[in-house]
């Protein structure tokens, strides 16, 4: 459950120096920009919806009762208040304003409209607008373009919001509301006990992390393969860019991934955002 509350607490917002971001919070330089790595925050939140209580406690009944109060999380979450410039309403297709849904949702989703991921997007750049003088150029980039990212944020809610058999030569390929759900669904409850390494792992590990590899990032990434693995697989999907997310670094895409293949873990397939290995796990 604490992954969860990730994305609906209240970030700290500090910085150690120029070059490390954790103002960002459980996001990387790249996420924002491009809207990358969100369609494992949003499978997150609707396996919070549908199965869990507030409390963390498993609900009741049958999670594919509550799709449709999960989708309504989902659009809380992304939730941004039309542009002024914006078309007007009638002609859009789909809402991205669902402040109609703060009493249901007030930790989501505020009474103005605005989401818990916009209003972090916001509150980090007044973090940025702060400490002009303490914060690295890209943080600063990041904060001067917060007019276009919100245009793009508008526009990936309203893509979320495309029915999966919609007749779109465009929207065949995105990732939707409809997609997280169903991936809820399939994937179940979320994990409310951390995944511990043995003493015999973490030796393992010891003796085999290239020198150039943090120990720790080593861990991380064994402790998400044991917790996700497929239980009739020994490959799993590791989405490198939510971890580095977590690790609160991009170097795990830019090196660290390819110092440890061959040395503690084999990659079938693989981009920058996400990746299919296994490990050598010790006998």
């Amino acid at each position: 459950m604490s992954v969860y509350l990730a994305y609906v607490g209240t970030p700290e917002y500090f910085v150690n120096d120029k070059k490390s971001y954790p103002f960002l919070g459980r996001f990387t330089l790249n996420m924002i920009p491009k809207n990358n790595g969100f369609n494992r925050i949003l499978t997150i939140l609707a396996r919070r919806y549908l199965f869990h209580n507030a409390d963390g406690s498993i609900k009741a009944g049958d999670p594919y009762d509550r799709t449709e109060y999960a989708r309504r999380a989902l659009c809380a979450w992304c939730s941004i208040p039309d542009s002024k410039k914006a078309t007007p309403k009638k002609e859009w297709r789909y809402d991205t304003d669902y402040r109609n849904l703060h009493g249901e949702f007030p930790e989501l989703v505020d009474e103005n409209g605005n989401g818990w991921y916009i209003r972090h997007l916001h509150n980090i750049v007044d973090f940025v607008n702060e400490n002009r003088d303490k914060v690295g150029s890209s943080g600063i980039k990041l904060a001067d373009s917060i007019k276009k990212l919100e245009n793009k944020w508008r526009d990936k809610v309203v893509q979320y919001q495309v029915p999966i058999f919609a007749e779109s030569t465009k929207g065949d390929k995105l990732f939707r509301f409809d997609d997280c759900i169903a991936d809820a669904l399939e994937l179940g409850a979320l994990r409310r006990e951390p995944i511990n390494l043995t003493e015999k792992q973490k030796q393992w590990l010891k003796e085999n992390t290239p020198e150039d590899v943090p120990l720790y990032v080593a861990e991380t990434l064994l402790e998400y393969y044991l917790a996700n693995k497929p239980a009739d697989s020994e490959w799993c999907v590791l989405p490198i860019t939510n971890i580095e997310a977590y690790l609160g670094s991009s170097s795990l895409s830019k090196s660290y991934i390819l110092l440890l293949s061959g040395k503690v873990l084999e990659r079938k397939t693989g981009t920058s955002n996400v990746c299919v290995a296994r490990f050598y796990l010790p006998e």
